[in-house]
Formats: structure tokens, sequence, C-alpha cells
């Protein structure tokens, strides 16, 4: 999808710049960073390492939910 967006603008220049680094930046790299994160997650299970699968799952979703809470507290 990265490629038809770039392709998009460089080429047929549809989309403006904004709206390309939004579908690219936003849309696209969410999908990149949770499917990198999944894929971790299939590897340590399928290895049978449930431990730092755990830490790995419990530390990634429950720092970011923290570190998300405390930088909103820091701007209120």
């Amino acid at each position: 999808m990265i490629g038809l967006f770039f392709g998009l603008l460089e080429k047929a220049h549809v989309m403006t710049p904004g709206e390309n680094v939004l579908l690219i930046t936003g849309f696209c790299g969410g999908f990149t960073t949770f499917s990198s994160f999944a894929d971790d997650m299939w590897v340590l299970g399928s290895k049978g390492d449930w431990t730092t699968f755990i830490l790995y799952l419990a530390l990634s979703v429950i720092l970011g939910v923290l570190l998300v809470w405390g930088g909103r507290a820091l701007i209120r």
C-alpha cells in the first residue's frame, strides 16, 4: 500500500503531499507497527518463550497506556 500511495503522489499527482503523508505515515505506519508487534508475539509463542511473551505483551500495553496518560497529564 505504501508503494501505491507514493506512486499516486509521484506519477499521477492524485493526492496532495499532506494526504499522502497522512496515509503513509498514519494509516500504513500504524499497520506496520502493529503487525511487527503481532509477529514478535507469534515468534515468542511459537518458541514457547512464555515468560518473554507475557513480559513483552504486558509492558508494551501497560507502559504504552501509562506513557500516553502521563503525556496527556503533563499537557493539562
